[in-house]
Protein backbone atom coordinates (compact mmCIF):
# COMPACT_ATOMS: atom_id res chain seq x y z
CA UNK A 1 0.00 0.00 0.00
CA UNK A 2 1.39 3.38 -1.05
CA UNK A 3 0.78 6.23 1.38
CA UNK A 4 -0.20 9.51 -0.24
CA UNK A 5 -1.03 13.06 0.90
CA UNK A 6 -4.08 14.54 -0.83
CA UNK A 7 -3.37 18.24 -0.58
CA UNK A 8 -6.86 19.41 0.33
CA UNK A 9 -6.03 18.07 3.78
CA UNK A 10 -3.48 20.82 4.36
CA UNK A 11 -5.47 23.53 2.56
CA UNK A 12 -5.44 24.28 -1.16
CA UNK A 13 -5.38 28.02 -0.55
CA UNK A 14 -3.33 28.09 2.65
CA UNK A 15 -0.44 25.76 1.79
CA UNK A 16 2.27 26.20 -0.83
CA UNK A 17 3.87 23.40 -2.80
CA UNK A 18 6.89 23.71 -0.51
CA UNK A 19 4.59 23.35 2.53
CA UNK A 20 2.99 20.23 1.06
CA UNK A 21 6.33 18.63 0.25
CA UNK A 22 7.51 19.26 3.81
CA UNK A 23 4.30 17.79 5.21
CA UNK A 24 4.51 14.74 2.95
CA UNK A 25 8.13 14.09 3.89
CA UNK A 26 7.49 14.58 7.62
CA UNK A 27 4.67 12.04 7.63
CA UNK A 28 6.30 9.39 5.46
CA UNK A 29 4.10 9.89 2.41
CA UNK A 30 5.33 8.72 -0.96
CA UNK A 31 4.09 11.89 -2.60
CA UNK A 32 1.37 14.52 -2.76
CA UNK A 33 -1.23 15.93 -5.11
CA UNK A 34 -1.29 19.28 -6.84
CA UNK A 35 -3.76 21.00 -9.15
CA UNK A 36 -3.49 22.70 -12.55
CA UNK A 37 -4.08 26.02 -10.78
CA UNK A 38 -1.13 25.33 -8.47
CA UNK A 39 1.15 24.71 -11.44
CA UNK A 40 -0.14 27.66 -13.47
CA UNK A 41 0.51 30.00 -10.54
CA UNK A 42 3.98 28.54 -9.97
CA UNK A 43 4.85 28.97 -13.65
CA UNK A 44 3.61 32.56 -13.60
CA UNK A 45 5.97 33.07 -10.66
CA UNK A 46 8.87 31.63 -12.69
CA UNK A 47 8.89 28.04 -11.41
CA UNK A 48 8.33 25.76 -14.42
CA UNK A 49 6.60 22.40 -14.13
CA UNK A 50 9.81 20.58 -15.17
CA UNK A 51 11.63 22.24 -12.29
CA UNK A 52 8.84 21.37 -9.84
CA UNK A 53 9.00 17.74 -10.93
CA UNK A 54 12.78 17.59 -10.54
CA UNK A 55 12.55 19.32 -7.15
CA UNK A 56 9.99 16.76 -5.93
CA UNK A 57 12.00 13.85 -7.32
CA UNK A 58 15.10 15.07 -5.51
CA UNK A 59 13.10 14.76 -2.27
CA UNK A 60 11.91 11.26 -3.11
CA UNK A 61 8.32 12.42 -3.71
CA UNK A 62 5.97 11.53 -6.53
CA UNK A 63 3.19 13.77 -7.83
CA UNK A 64 -0.47 13.25 -8.74
CA UNK A 65 -2.44 15.82 -10.74
CA UNK A 66 -5.84 16.43 -9.15
CA UNK A 67 -8.24 17.34 -10.73
CA UNK A 68 -8.05 16.89 -14.50
CA UNK A 69 -11.10 18.51 -16.11
CA UNK A 70 -12.38 19.40 -19.59
CA UNK A 71 -12.15 15.82 -20.90
CA UNK A 72 -15.79 15.81 -22.03
CA UNK A 73 -18.34 18.32 -23.30
CA UNK A 74 -20.16 20.22 -20.60
CA UNK A 75 -22.96 22.74 -20.06
CA UNK A 76 -21.98 24.02 -16.60
CA UNK A 77 -18.33 24.31 -15.69
CA UNK A 78 -16.67 22.98 -12.55
CA UNK A 79 -17.27 25.77 -10.01
CA UNK A 80 -13.61 26.23 -9.12
CA UNK A 81 -10.60 27.77 -10.84
CA UNK A 82 -9.17 24.58 -12.32
CA UNK A 83 -11.89 24.56 -15.01
CA UNK A 84 -10.12 27.51 -16.62
CA UNK A 85 -7.06 25.37 -17.37
CA UNK A 86 -7.64 23.51 -20.63
CA UNK A 87 -7.01 19.80 -21.07
CA UNK A 88 -4.04 20.25 -23.41
CA UNK A 89 -2.32 22.54 -20.91
CA UNK A 90 -3.09 20.19 -18.02
CA UNK A 91 -1.67 17.18 -19.85
CA UNK A 92 1.45 19.20 -20.74
CA UNK A 93 1.84 19.99 -17.04
CA UNK A 94 1.48 16.30 -16.15
CA UNK A 95 4.20 15.35 -18.62
CA UNK A 96 6.56 18.09 -17.47
CA UNK A 97 5.97 17.31 -13.80
CA UNK A 98 6.48 13.59 -14.34
CA UNK A 99 3.18 12.82 -12.60
CA UNK A 100 2.54 9.15 -11.93
CA UNK A 101 -1.23 9.55 -12.31
CA UNK A 102 -4.13 11.97 -12.56
CA UNK A 103 -7.67 12.24 -11.18
CA UNK A 104 -10.27 12.68 -13.92
CA UNK A 105 -13.28 14.62 -12.63
CA UNK A 106 -16.48 15.27 -14.58
CA UNK A 107 -18.30 18.58 -14.79
CA UNK A 108 -21.54 19.46 -13.02
CA UNK A 109 -23.77 19.30 -16.10
CA UNK A 110 -23.39 17.81 -19.55
CA UNK A 111 -25.56 16.71 -22.43
CA UNK A 112 -23.12 13.85 -23.12
CA UNK A 113 -24.58 10.38 -22.85
CA UNK A 114 -22.89 7.68 -20.80
CA UNK A 115 -21.45 6.30 -24.03
CA UNK A 116 -20.00 9.71 -24.93
CA UNK A 117 -18.54 10.13 -21.45
CA UNK A 118 -16.98 6.70 -21.81
CA UNK A 119 -15.39 7.64 -25.13
CA UNK A 120 -14.08 10.86 -23.58
CA UNK A 121 -12.55 8.94 -20.69
CA UNK A 122 -10.99 6.46 -23.11
CA UNK A 123 -9.41 9.29 -25.12
CA UNK A 124 -8.02 10.80 -21.92
CA UNK A 125 -6.50 7.45 -20.94
CA UNK A 126 -4.92 7.09 -24.39
CA UNK A 127 -3.33 10.52 -24.17
CA UNK A 128 -2.09 9.85 -20.63
CA UNK A 129 -0.64 6.51 -21.71
CA UNK A 130 1.71 8.35 -24.07
CA UNK A 131 3.51 9.60 -20.97
CA UNK A 132 3.04 6.40 -18.95
CA UNK A 133 0.45 7.85 -16.57
CA UNK A 134 -2.53 6.24 -14.87
CA UNK A 135 -5.96 7.89 -14.91
CA UNK A 136 -8.31 7.38 -11.95
CA UNK A 137 -11.90 8.49 -12.51
CA UNK A 138 -13.33 10.18 -9.41
CA UNK A 139 -17.09 10.04 -8.99
CA UNK A 140 -18.67 13.03 -7.20
CA UNK A 141 -22.39 13.31 -6.34
CA UNK A 142 -22.61 16.89 -7.68
CA UNK A 143 -21.33 15.94 -11.16
CA UNK A 144 -22.52 13.92 -14.15
CA UNK A 145 -20.55 10.95 -12.79
CA UNK A 146 -22.29 10.92 -9.41
CA UNK A 147 -21.67 7.47 -7.96
CA UNK A 148 -19.53 4.37 -8.02
CA UNK A 149 -21.84 2.48 -10.38
CA UNK A 150 -21.74 5.12 -13.12
CA UNK A 151 -17.98 5.53 -12.70
CA UNK A 152 -17.39 1.79 -12.94
CA UNK A 153 -19.63 1.59 -16.03
CA UNK A 154 -17.38 4.17 -17.70
CA UNK A 155 -14.08 2.63 -16.60
CA UNK A 156 -15.03 -0.98 -17.36
CA UNK A 157 -16.55 -0.15 -20.75
CA UNK A 158 -13.63 2.09 -21.77
CA UNK A 159 -11.40 -0.89 -20.92
CA UNK A 160 -8.07 0.92 -20.86
CA UNK A 161 -5.18 -0.68 -19.02
CA UNK A 162 -4.22 2.64 -17.43
CA UNK A 163 -7.82 3.57 -16.53
CA UNK A 164 -9.27 2.91 -13.08
CA UNK A 165 -11.24 4.43 -10.22
CA UNK A 166 -10.57 6.78 -7.33
CA UNK A 167 -12.76 6.15 -4.29
CA UNK A 168 -13.28 9.11 -1.95
CA UNK A 169 -15.33 8.01 1.06
CA UNK A 170 -17.19 11.35 1.27
CA UNK A 171 -18.32 10.96 -2.34
CA UNK A 172 -19.21 7.31 -1.78
CA UNK A 173 -21.41 7.89 1.26
CA UNK A 174 -22.91 11.23 0.19
CA UNK A 175 -23.84 9.75 -3.18
CA UNK A 176 -25.08 6.17 -3.38
CA UNK A 177 -23.09 3.94 -0.98
CA UNK A 178 -23.48 0.91 -3.23
CA UNK A 179 -21.53 -1.83 -1.48
CA UNK A 180 -22.66 -4.47 -3.99
CA UNK A 181 -21.03 -2.56 -6.84
CA UNK A 182 -17.93 -1.94 -4.73
CA UNK A 183 -17.66 -5.66 -4.02
CA UNK A 184 -17.93 -6.46 -7.74
CA UNK A 185 -15.01 -4.24 -8.78
CA UNK A 186 -11.60 -5.94 -9.05
CA UNK A 187 -9.27 -4.33 -6.54
CA UNK A 188 -6.58 -3.72 -9.15
CA UNK A 189 -8.95 -1.30 -10.91
CA UNK A 190 -9.24 0.92 -7.83
CA UNK A 191 -6.12 3.00 -8.28
CA UNK A 192 -6.51 5.38 -5.32
CA UNK A 193 -8.49 5.82 -2.09
CA UNK A 194 -9.16 9.03 -0.14
CA UNK A 195 -10.33 8.58 3.44
CA UNK A 196 -12.43 11.08 5.39
CA UNK A 197 -15.60 11.25 7.49
CA UNK A 198 -18.65 13.49 8.01
CA UNK A 199 -21.84 14.07 9.95
CA UNK A 200 -24.84 11.83 9.33
CA UNK A 201 -26.60 14.58 7.37
CA UNK A 202 -25.04 17.21 5.09
CA UNK A 203 -24.52 20.63 6.60
CA UNK A 204 -25.87 23.04 3.99
CA UNK A 205 -25.56 22.12 0.31
CA UNK A 206 -23.32 19.26 -0.75
CA UNK A 207 -20.80 21.82 -2.07
CA UNK A 208 -20.78 23.41 1.38
CA UNK A 209 -20.70 20.12 3.23
CA UNK A 210 -17.75 18.74 1.28
CA UNK A 211 -15.63 21.64 2.59
CA UNK A 212 -16.44 20.68 6.18
CA UNK A 213 -15.33 17.07 6.38
CA UNK A 214 -14.18 15.30 9.52
CA UNK A 215 -11.13 13.25 10.34
CA UNK A 216 -11.60 9.49 9.93
CA UNK A 217 -13.43 8.17 12.97
CA UNK A 218 -14.96 11.52 13.96
CA UNK A 219 -18.11 11.13 11.86
CA UNK A 220 -20.73 8.56 10.98
CA UNK A 221 -19.42 6.89 7.82
CA UNK A 222 -18.94 3.12 8.00
CA UNK A 223 -15.27 3.39 7.09
CA UNK A 224 -14.47 0.03 8.65
CA UNK A 225 -16.72 -1.73 6.16
CA UNK A 226 -15.30 0.16 3.18
CA UNK A 227 -11.70 -0.46 4.20
CA UNK A 228 -12.29 -4.15 4.89
CA UNK A 229 -14.00 -4.60 1.52
CA UNK A 230 -11.17 -2.82 -0.27
CA UNK A 231 -8.59 -4.89 1.60
CA UNK A 232 -10.33 -8.11 0.61
CA UNK A 233 -10.35 -7.14 -3.08
CA UNK A 234 -6.82 -5.72 -3.13
CA UNK A 235 -8.10 -2.17 -3.63
CA UNK A 236 -5.85 -0.48 -1.06
CA UNK A 237 -3.11 0.37 -3.53
CA UNK A 238 -2.69 4.11 -2.95
CA UNK A 239 -4.28 5.48 0.22
CA UNK A 240 -4.30 8.72 2.18
CA UNK A 241 -6.44 11.31 3.91
CA UNK A 242 -8.39 13.96 2.04
CA UNK A 243 -10.08 16.02 4.72
CA UNK A 244 -11.24 19.45 3.57
CA UNK A 245 -11.65 21.32 6.84
CA UNK A 246 -11.31 24.96 7.93
CA UNK A 247 -9.69 23.72 11.15
CA UNK A 248 -6.98 21.75 9.34
CA UNK A 249 -6.45 24.52 6.78
CA UNK A 250 -5.75 26.96 9.64
CA UNK A 251 -2.94 24.76 10.99
CA UNK A 252 0.65 24.69 9.73
CA UNK A 253 0.76 22.13 6.91
CA UNK A 254 3.02 19.69 8.76
CA UNK A 255 0.79 19.75 11.85
CA UNK A 256 -2.38 19.23 9.80
CA UNK A 257 -0.79 16.36 7.90
CA UNK A 258 0.45 14.72 11.08
CA UNK A 259 -3.00 14.86 12.69
CA UNK A 260 -4.77 13.53 9.59
CA UNK A 261 -2.13 10.85 9.14
CA UNK A 262 -2.47 9.66 12.72
CA UNK A 263 -6.25 9.41 12.53
CA UNK A 264 -6.20 7.73 9.12
CA UNK A 265 -3.68 5.12 10.24
CA UNK A 266 -5.76 4.46 13.36
CA UNK A 267 -8.90 3.67 11.36
CA UNK A 268 -6.93 1.54 8.90
CA UNK A 269 -5.35 -0.44 11.75
CA UNK A 270 -8.75 -1.02 13.38
CA UNK A 271 -10.35 -2.11 10.11
CA UNK A 272 -7.53 -4.39 9.02
CA UNK A 273 -7.23 -5.95 12.49
CA UNK A 274 -10.98 -6.62 12.45
CA UNK A 275 -10.59 -8.22 9.04
CA UNK A 276 -7.94 -10.60 10.36
CA UNK A 277 -10.02 -11.72 13.36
Amino acid sequence: MKWFLWSGTVGFRTSSLVDRAAAAAACGFEGFSLSPSDVRQAEQDGWHARDIGAWAQDRGLTLIMDPVLNWHRYDDAWPFGDAHVGLDETLRMCRDLGCTSMSAVAMTNSSDSLAELTRGFGRLCDRAAESGQLVHLEFIPMTVVPDIRSAWDIVSTASRENGGLLLDTWHFFRGDPDFDTLESIPGNRIFAVQLNDAEAQPVGTLWEDTRHRKLPGDGTFDLIRVIRQLAQSGGLQCVGPEVFSPELAAMPAVQAAQLATSRTREILDIALAAGDS
